[in-house]
């Protein structure tokens, strides 16, 4: 699934997928140097579903990197809540 997210102060698109307790993230950046991160999800910490300006947003903590994942699109949260909070709880 494809969303804006933050990493740290750096804004980026990405996509991202879940597979055997892994969160992979790969940039969309086009002229830049592509970006790929794999979160494992068991190591994430303190993770909050907030909402913002209207809009809800996941945050968490990985590797001492704080993220921020922007709700794009039509239940772009949803599925994250369904993919990663729940995971990261048992």
């Amino acid at each position: 699934m494809n969303t804006y997210m933050m990493i740290g102060e750096k804004y980026l698109h990405v996509f991202i997928h879940f597979s055997d307790g892994v969160m992979s993230l790969r940039s969309l950046q086009g002229f830049r140097k592509a970006i790929q991160i794999e979160v494992e999800l068991a190591r994430i910490q303190d993770l909050f579903v907030i909402e913002l300006w209207g809009s809800r947003q996941i945050t968490f903590t990985y590797e001492q990197a704080d993220y921020r994942i922007f709700n794009q699109g039509l239940a772009m949260v949803d599925f994250l809540e369904r993919n990663l909070c729940e995971k990261v709880r048992n």
